[in-house]
C-alpha cells in the first residue's frame, strides 16, 4: 500500500475518492472523483445541505459519500455516527453536539479510555456511545446511547456544519495519524469558513 493511500472505514468498500492521489482545485477534485457517486446516492440531502450555509455542498456531499455512503444509519468500528461521521470521541459531549447531556454514565457501563488526537479527553457522553457502538458489533443489536440523534440527517448536518466553523474541513480530511490524505488534502486547503471580525 502507497504511504499517502486513503484508509477507509472497514466495513465500506473502497471509495472512488480513495483512488485519487492528484491534487487539484480543491472543490473539483472531489467533483471529479466522487460526482458519479453523489449524483445517485447523495443529491437527496443537496437541499438540507445548501440550507445550512455557506459550506460547498459539492464539497460536503462528497464527503458524505465517501464516509458513508450517505447512510444516515452508519456506525463505524471507529465511534462514528451518522452521514458525515462525526467521532463520538471528539465531539460527544464538547458543547456543539446537540446531544442530550450526559453527567455520567449509567451503571451497568464500564468507562473505556478513549483518546482523540492522542489525549484522553472522553465525556461520559462518548463512552456511553462507544459503549452501544461495542455492542452493536459484538451482539448485532446497537443498544440505545446519545449518539443516536447524529443518526437523524437534519441533526448530523448541523453539528457537522457547527464542526466546520470552528474546525474548517479537517475533522474530515485526516487519518488516524493525523496526517491528510492527498484525496482530502485538497478540501482541507481549500477556504474554510468566512472568518468573522469584531
Amino acid at each position: 500500500m502507497e504511504d499517502n493511500a486513503v484508509v477507509e472505514h472497514p466495513n465500506l468498500p473502497a471509495s472512488p475518492i480513495a483512488t485519487a492521489y492528484e491534487l487539484i482545485e480543491p472543490s473539483q477534485q472531489f467533483r471529479r472523483t466522487v460526482a458519479p457517486g453523489v449524483s445517485l446516492a447523495c443529491d437527496r440531502y443537496r437541499s438540507q445541505v445548501q440550507e445550512m450555509g455557506d459550506w460547498d455542498p459539492d464539497v460536503v456531499l462528497a464527503l458524505m459519500w465517501r464516509e458513508s455512503r450517505c447512510s444516515e444509519r452508519l456506525v463505524s468500528v471507529t465511534n462514528d455516527w451518522g452521514l458525515l461521521q462525526l467521532n463520538a470521541t471528539c465531539w460527544a459531549g464538547k458543547g456543539i453536539d446537540r446531544l442530550p447531556n450526559v453527567a455520567h454514565l449509567p451503571d451497568d457501563i464500564s468507562a473505556p479510555e478513549l483518546r482523540c488526537d492522542g489525549i484522553t479527553t472522553a465525556t461520559p457522553a462518548a463512552q456511553w456511545c462507544f459503549h452501544a457502538k461495542e455492542e452493536g458489533l459484538r451482539t448485532g443489536r446497537r443498544p440505545s446511547s446519545p449518539c443516536d440523534p447524529w443518526l437523524q440527517p437534519e441533526i448530523n448536518l448541523q453539528v457537522a456544519y457547527d464542526m466546520w466553523l470552528i474546525r474548517g474541513w479537517q475533522p474530515w480530511c485526516f487519518d488516524d495519524r493525523s496526517r491528510a490524505s492527498p484525496a482530502c488534502q485538497a478540501a482541507a486547503d481549500s477556504p474554510g469558513p468566512p472568518q468573522t471580525t469584531d
